[in-house]
């Protein structure tokens, strides 16, 4: 068979961590010109995959989502610090990782949220 991948440009170094592969890009491109197309007739857009089209900002598909997890995690981290100084509880700390650990894990899910 024909090798596509020769006359592709290069996938960005973004996209590749972000783990876009090929097939996920055309998706993605498709996706956006059946968009472009149901604004022009006037019909509602549908879901793809399950899900409403987002604007992908560095291979993030959801970067709002994404920047307030941040955020969150950020407030954790910062609350847990204070915490540190005040108390001695250990039981209090190991609630206060979990929080962190399960925030860190909703990040990895929302940059990790291609189509297939």
């Amino acid at each position: 068979g024909m090798n596509f991948q020769s006359v592709l440009p290069a996938q960005p170094f973004y996209l590749k961590l972000t783990k876009w592969t090929c097939r996920d890009e055309c998706s993605y491109n498709c996706m956006w010109k059946t968009v472009d197309a149901f604004i022009n007739r006037n019909w509602n857009v549908p879901q793809f995959h399950g899900k409403w089209p987002f604007v992908r900002i560095f291979g993030i598909q959801e970067p709002a989502s994404v920047l307030f997890s941040i955020s969150t995690l950020l407030l954790i981290l910062m609350i847990l610090r204070e915490f540190r100084k005040q108390s001695s509880q250990n039981k209090s700390h190991v609630l206060a990782m979990a929080s962190v650990c399960t925030n860190m894990l909703k990040l990895l899910v929302l940059v990790d949220n291609f189509p297939h």
